[in-house]
C-alpha cells in the first residue's frame, strides 16, 4: 500500500474528489497515488482527514490525530488554513462554540483537548437557570404560572445520544410538567429529538414552554374519545416520521422496489445539506458523501451502505459509515420527507371535527408501526367554524402502517435545521383517543 501524506489528503478535500479508495483523484495537477484496491480507507488516513476537518473558522486547529512529527503538523496546519477558504467547509459551516449548548462532561465525543477549551462557556450557560425556566442539568425546577396557577414538582429526563459528526449533536428530551390551581390540575408535555445549539431551543425555553402548556391545560377540556380525523403539526409529524424511518432502515430483509408508504411519500438522505443536524463532507471511511433517494413515491429505491455492506449485498456505495465506539455502523445523516403544496391552515380545514396534534411522544409507548401503536399526544379539538379548543394530553392509537394506509395530504412548510428527521404537517385519515392522563 502506498504511503499517504496530509498534503494529498487536503488536496482531496479541497477538490471534493474522495469518491473511492482505489481512485481518489483524477486531475493532472494533483499527484495521483493509489491505496488498496479493495476495502475501506485505512483507519489512520480516516482519522487524519477527520482531524483536518475539525477546525474553527479562524483557522485554529482543534484536533489532529496520528501526526508523526512536529514539522508535519505545522505543514498540516498551513494546509488547514487553505482548506478553510474552500467550499469543503463553507457548506455547511461549523457552529460557533458559544452556541453549542452541551455540558462539558458530555463532550467526550470530541478530541480530548476540546472539553478544556469549552468547559468555561458550558458552565456559564448552565448557570443561567431562572425562575420560570428549566436548565438541562436534570434538576427538579419550579415554574411560576400566571394568576393563581402554579407549576410544581416539574421534572424531566434527558437521554443524550451523540455523534462525532462535523460538530453536530443529537439530543432526545422528554419533559413533563404539572400545574395546580385550587382543586384543578393541568399537565404539560414536550417531546423532542431536536438539537439545542439554537437560541430559541435552549433548555430553559423548552422548560418554560412545557410549564406554560401545563398552565394552559388548566382550562383545557377532556379530549373527545373515539375515532376522529387528525392533523399532525410539523413537530408531531417529525416524531412519527423519525420512528417510521428507524423501523424501515432496520428492516434489511425488505427488497428494493417494495411499496413501503403512500405515493405521497418521498424520502432523501442529504449529508451535504447546509446547516443540517448531521451534515458532513465525508463519512467515517473517508468516502465523499452524496445525496441518496431512499423512498420515491412510496417505493423503496435504495438502502444506506458502507463499503462492507455494499460489497456483501451488491449495492451501490452511499457513504453512510459512522464510527461508534471503534466499530463502523451504517446510519443516516439528514433524512428529509419531501413536503406537499398546501399550507397547514388549509389542511386544518380538511380535518372537520377532529384533532390538531401539536405534540407527539418521540416513540410509541406500545406497539409498532406495522401494528396498532400507542402515543402520548396533546393539541386541540377543532370543528368547522369554531375556534380550536385545547384538550388534555391523551393516549392516541394510530392505525397500522399510518404512512401507507392513513395518509391524506402533506403540508408545504418544513424546518430542516431543527431535526435530522424533519417532516411537514401530515393530515391523517383517522386516529383513536383512548383517554387522558387524569
Amino acid at each position: 500500500m502506498a504511503e499517504f501524506s496530509p498534503e494529498n489528503l487536503v488536496e482531496l478535500a479541497l477538490r471534493k474528489g474522495a469518491t473511492r479508495a482505489d481512485a481518489l483523484v483524477k486531475e493532472e495537477e494533483i499527484r495521483l497515488f493509489r491505496l488498496s484496491s479493495k476495502g475501506p480507507l485505512p483507519l489512520r488516513l480516516v482519522r487524519t482527514l477527520r482531524g483536518i476537518l475539525r477546525v474553527q473558522r479562524e483557522g485554529r486547529l482543534l484536533s489532529l490525530s496520528m501526526t508523526p512529527s512536529k514539522d508535519l503538523k505545522k505543514r498540516v496546519e498551513e494546509l488547514c488554513r487553505r482548506l478553510l477558504s474552500s467550499p469543503a467547509l463553507k457548506d455547511p459551516p461549523l457552529p460557533p462554540l458559544s452556541q453549542l449548548a452541551l455540558p462539558a462532561t458530555e463532550l467526550s465525543l470530541f478530541d480530548e483537548t476540546v472539553p478544556r477549551l469549552w468547559s468555561g462557556e458550558m458552565e456559564s450557560f448552565f448557570s443561567e437557570a431562572k425562575e420560570g425556566a428549566y436548565s438541562l442539568d436534570g434538576r427538579i425546577v419550579s415554574l411560576s404560572g400566571e394568576g393563581e396557577a402554579r407549576v410544581a414538582q416539574t421534572s424531566f429526563a434527558t437521554s443524550l445520544g451523540h455523534r462525532a459528526s462535523y460538530g453536530s449533536t443529537l439530543t432526545r428530551v422528554d419533559l413533563f410538567a404539572k400545574a395546580i390551581s385550587g382543586d384543578r390540575e393541568g399537565v404539560g408535555t414536550f417531546h423532542s429529538h431536536h438539537r439545542f445549539w439554537r437560541g430559541n431551543e435552549r433548555g430553559e425555553t423548552l422548560g418554560a414552554l412545557t410549564g406554560q402548556r401545563a398552565v394552559d391545560s388548566l382550562q383545557s377540556l377532556p379530549a373527545p374519545k373515539g375515532e376522529h380525523p387528525l392533523l399532525l403539526s410539523p413537530p408531531a409529524a417529525s416524531s412519527l416520521f423519525g420512528f417510521w424511518m428507524k423501523s424501515l432502515l432496520a428492516n434489511t430483509s425488505l427488497p428494493l422496489g417494495s411499496v413501503v408508504a403512500s405515493p405521497l411519500i418521498s424520502v432523501t438522505d442529504s449529508p451535504l445539506f447546509p446547516g443540517g443536524v448531521r451534515s458532513r463532507p465525508f463519512d467515517d471511511e473517508g468516502l465523499y458523501c452524496r445525496k441518496t433517494t431512499l423512498v420515491e413515491k412510496g417505493i423503496l429505491k435504495n438502502r444506506l451502505t458502507d463499503s462492507a455492506c455494499a460489497g456483501r449485498d451488491a449495492l451501490p456505495f452511499t457513504a453512510s459509515a459512522w464510527e461508534e465506539e471503534g466499530c463502523m455502523i451504517v446510519s443516516p445523516s439528514n433524512l428529509s420527507l419531501q413536503p406537499g403544496r398546501e399550507e397547514e391552515a388549509e389542511l386544518l380545514k380538511g380535518v372537520g371535527r377532529g384533532f390538531w396534534i401539536t405534540g407527539l411522544s418521540a416513540e410509541p409507548l406500545l406497539g409498532s408501526l406495522s401494528s396498532s401503536s400507542l402515543w402520548w399526544a396533546h393539541g386541540f379539538w377543532v370543528e368547522p367554524g369554531a375556534p380550536a379548543l385545547p384538550v388534555e394530553p391523551f393516549l392516541l392509537r394510530l392505525v397500522p402502517s399510518p404512512l401507507l394506509h392513513g395518509l391524506v395530504a402533506l403540508g408545504k412548510e418544513i424546518d430542516r435545521n431543527r431535526s435530522f428527521t424533519p417532516a411537514p404537517a401530515l393530515l391523517m385519515e383517522r386516529g383513536t383517543n383512548l383517554g387522558g392522563l387524569r
